[in-house]
């Protein structure tokens, strides 16, 4: 029995013996650390990536640039070609139907809905030539043409008078209403519109003059006229210009989509690039970057210098790189982050594993001592109950030896049984 019991309190705290496993105590100070490190390269990588998308998308702006540039010029360039061919048409229409009329002309320039498809001319004109031996007869003309407005043009003058042999004079205007101006003025009286009449006389096709002060403009817009030459045909009065008149400032402007971004400065460097350079139009409304290119554009025959500014949100919108800055950011610090976490989950895991072991040792000790005090019980159990069992092995004895003699086997077996008992 003292055998028995030693076997199972042994086996119990055999069973429970348990080697907790060590803390390491590393704590998350390396973690921060290492965190740190990939914070640190990430924001450098991300530095040198948007670097590198910064030299590159000055090389796309450059591109797109050259590409607004060609849009923008493209327009503008469309936009005189249509107002070359308003001018021709008339031309046209003056050479079938010689001599034209005011009230034709009015009908005809009316029937084309200059507003709309002709938006940026101020006025179409027609100029015949008049002889100075001509003029009065001319100015009462004229005066008494009251085909279109009534009561005719009173007031009609030639102006300025400069006591030419020849002059060009506007004498249909269409339309009238804010170019009362020009009626009546001489062409040829003024040095830059002289010098187109005699283009287009010479060419045949249609000349642009230098920037000019319209005579109707009443502000400092300047503005320019592409005259085209009707000749005689043999038909008398025939002879002399049909002329578009533009404020440089609006063509360019309305011509030019503002959905290209771009800013424009327009300079007339005459008959050829080598020319001094008048200003016909800088766009100051919209700020602009100091990168920049240039288109040249022939207007009837004059060269235009056009230079091509983007507008300051254009050049100055580096999508590309903030895209990647943010994406870097957000990776470094995800994976930073990731790396501190993954590092303290694992310290508080070490920590809890340690308690737990803690305790499970406390419980294991706590066991022993109990097995211990158990031992001791069942030892003093034992030698107390020995004691009971020899008396009574005894008095079977004496008792058996007493019925030795006794006839029934049956008594004999029960003694015998009795004192086999307490030894077990």
């Amino acid at each position: 029995m003292e055998q028995q019991g030693e076997r199972r309190s042994t086996s119990l705290v055999t069973a429970l013996d348990v080697t907790p496993p060590e803390h390491t105590g590393r704590g998350v100070g390396p973690a921060v650390a290492l965190a740190a490190v990939v914070l640190v390269v990430g924001l450098v990588i991300t530095a040198l990536l948007v670097a590198w998308q910064l030299d590159r998308g000055e090389e796309v702006d450059e591109l797109s640039l050259e590409r607004r540039a060609d849009a923008a010029v493209a327009q503008l360039d469309a936009a005189i070609d249509n107002n070359v061919d308003l001018i021709s048409g008339l031309q046209a229409f003056f050479r079938a139907s010689a001599p034209v009329t005011r009230a034709e002309f009015t009908r005809y320039v009316r029937s084309l809905e200059l507003a709309t498809r002709f938006p940026e001319a101020q006025a179409v004109e027609w100029a015949p030539v008049v002889r100075e031996e001509d003029r009065v007869a001319f100015e009462l003309q004229v005066r008494a043409d009251d085909s279109v407005r009534p009561g005719g043009y009173p007031s009609f003058a030639v102006t300025p008078m400069t006591g030419a042999a020849e002059m060009v004079v506007v004498d249909y205007v269409e339309p009238y209403a804010g170019n009362e101006a020009a009626h009546g003025f001489d062409l040829i009286s003024d040095p830059d519109r002289r010098a187109a009449v005699a283009v287009a006389r010479a060419s045949g096709t249609a000349a642009a003059t230098a920037p000019l002060t319209l005579v109707q403009e009443t502000d400092a817009q300047a503005g320019f006229l592409l005259v085209l030459l009707v000749d005689p045909r043999g038909e008398p009065g025939a002879e002399g210009v049909v002329v578009a008149v533009f404020r440089a400032g609006d063509l360019i402007a309305d011509a030019v989509s503002a959905d290209h971004e771009v800013a424009l400065e327009v300079r007339d460097v005459g008959a050829s690039e080598a020319g001094a350079a008048d200003l016909l139009f800088l766009d100051e409304t919209k700020p602009s970057s100091a990168a920049f290119t240039t288109r040249t554009l022939d207007v009837g025959g004059r060269t235009w210098a056009i230079t091509i500014r983007p507008t300051a949100a254009v050049a100055t919108s580096p999508v590309g790189a903030v895209a990647v800055g943010v994406l870097g950011l957000a990776l470094a610090g995800v994976t930073s982050a990731y790396l501190f976490s993954v590092a303290a989950s694992r310290d508080r895991a070490e920590r809890i594993a340690s308690t737990a072991t803690a305790d499970l040792e406390a419980s294991v000790e706590e066991l022993a001592r109990t097995n211990e005090d158990l031992e001791q019980f069942a030892y003093a159990a034992s030698h107390d109950l020995q004691t009971p069992a020899r008396n009574v092995d005894t008095c079977v004895t004496l008792l058996r030896d007493s019925l030795d003699d006794h006839p029934d086997e049956e008594v004999h077996e029960y003694l015998d049984s009795s004192r086999r008992r307490p030894t077990r």
